[in-house]
Formats: C-alpha cells, sequence, structure tokens
C-alpha cells in the first residue's frame, strides 16, 4: 500500500472509514496456526506478497507480512519469531490496493454561514 500511496505524490485523501476499520478489525483478529513447519517456511519464500501492514502501538513499530501461495495464506510478524498459515479471512483482508481505502462520495461541503 505504502508504494500505491507515494504514487499520489502526497495528496491527502479521504479515507473510507468502513474499509479502514474493516482492515482494523482484520488485523486485530488475525490469528496465526503455532503448529508450523519447515515446508510453510519454504512455502512462504515462494508466496506471492499480498501486503504489509505497519502497526505503531505501547510496543513500538509491529510488522505483518502476509503471503499467498496457491489457495493457502502465510504471515510473518516482527511480534513473534517464525512464518505462520493464517485463515484466509486475513489474506482477503489485506489483499487491497489503495483505492479500495478512498472515500467514494465526496464528503459534503459545510454549510454556508
Amino acid at each position: 500500500m505504502a508504494e500505491e500511496e507515494s504514487r499520489d505524490h502526497g495528496l491527502q485523501i479521504a479515507a473510507s472509514v468502513p474499509a479502514v476499520n474493516a482492515l482494523v478489525t482484520t488485523l486485530t483478529n488475525a490469528r496465526m496456526d503455532l503448529n508450523t513447519t519447515t515446508d510453510e517456511a519454504a512455502a512462504f519464500a515462494r508466496a506471492t506478497p499480498l501486503a504489509t501492514a505497519k502497526v505503531t502501538g505501547d510496543a513500538g513499530v509491529q510488522t505483518l507480512e502476509v503471503r499467498k501461495n496457491k489457495d493457502d495464506y502465510f504471515a510473518k510478524s516482527s511480534a513473534v519469531e517464525g512464518i505462520y498459515k493464517v485463515d484466509s479471512s486475513v489474506g482477503l483482508g489485506v489483499d487491497k490496493k489503495i483505492d479500495d481505502f478512498r472515500q467514494k462520495k465526496p464528503a459534503a461541503a459545510p454549510a454556508p454561514k
């Protein structure tokens, strides 16, 4: 997403609140299958990158990289070591373009005084 954001030449664009809320919910609810194997690390290496989310909070900046290999989704997090399989809802939730987060309707102009 950051790459596409840079193409906007720093313009401020109104975000779609429901789209942003859906992304936050996806990231908040993401659960990784902790029963991983070395095969998952190899699958992650071959997989197509979907998104990298960077979140800043009390613990500092944390990242979550999500990739897709065939019908499987894998994640690598800065919060825990390793590569983990994640539910397809995580992959589908982060596989978005910047336009998916733009407000579709123009904001209403303030009423004249």
